[in-house]
C-alpha cells in the first residue's frame, strides 16, 4: 500500500502532508504559508489558537511536533481519554515514541486531575514512552500534584506558553512570512 501511495504521488506530482495526505505539489507553499500565519499569531495571543475548532488545534499542534523533527500521526477525533496525536523520533538510535493529549480550552477552565488521570490509563493502547498533556489553559492544583507526585518520569504538562516556545522553535521572528 504504501509504495503504491508513492507511486501515485511521484506520477501526478502529489506530496504528503504533514498529517499522511497528498496534496498537489502546488499547494504545499500554501499550507505551509497559512501554517506559519497561525504560528506567528498563536505567539502573539492565545485567542488566535481558541478560534480554532478542536480538531483544528489538534492538527495545528501535530504540525508543530512535526516541524520539529517528529513523525507524527493524528489519531480519531473520538471522545475515548486517549491520545489525540502519536510522535514518533529517532534520537541516535534510541526510539522516543509520545503520545499527545491535546485539550483547547479557555483560560478559566483548567484541565483536572480526572482528565489527566484518563490520560495516563490510556498509554496502556499507546505504549508511548513520554506523555505529553497540552492545553491552551492551565491545570488544577490536583492534576499538578499527581503529575508531580506518580508520574513525573512519564508525563510532562503544559500550557500555552510552552506553545508560544514551541511556535519560536519553528518559525523564529528573524523568519519573513510574504502576503
Amino acid at each position: 500500500a504504501l509504495k503504491t501511495k508513492l507511486d501515485f504521488a511521484d506520477k501526478f506530482k502529489f506530496v504528503e502532508s504533514p498529517y499522511g495526505l497528498l496534496v498537489p505539489l502546488r499547494l504545499k507553499p500554501r499550507f505551509q504559508e497559512s501554517f506559519l500565519k497561525l504560528v506567528k499569531m498563536a505567539k502573539e495571543d492565545r485567542s488566535h489558537l481558541l478560534s480554532l475548532s478542536p480538531r483544528m488545534f489538534e492538527e495545528f499542534i501535530a504540525n508543530l511536533f512535526s516541524e520539529m523533527g517528529f513523525s507524527v500521526e493524528l489519531t480519531k477525533p473520538t471522545r475515548d481519554g486517549g491520545a489525540d496525536i502519536v510522535c514518533v523520533q529517532n534520537q541516535n538510535g534510541i526510539p522516543l515514541r509520545l503520545a499527545v493529549e491535546v485539550k483547547r480550552y479557555k483560560e478559566g477552565n483548567p484541565i483536572t486531575v480526572e482528565l489527566v488521570r484518563s490520560f495516563v490509563g490510556a498509554n496502556e493502547q499507546f505504549k508511548a514512552n513520554k506523555l505529553v498533556y497540552v492545553t491552551t489553559s492551565s491545570y488544577t492544583r490536583p492534576a499538578i500534584e499527581y503529575a508531580d507526585r506518580y508520574v513525573s518520569h512519564l508525563l510532562t504538562l503544559k500550557e500555552y506558553e510552552q506553545i508560544r516556545e514551541w511556535c519560536e522553535q519553528v518559525a523564529p521572528e528573524t523568519w519573513t512570512l510574504i502576503g
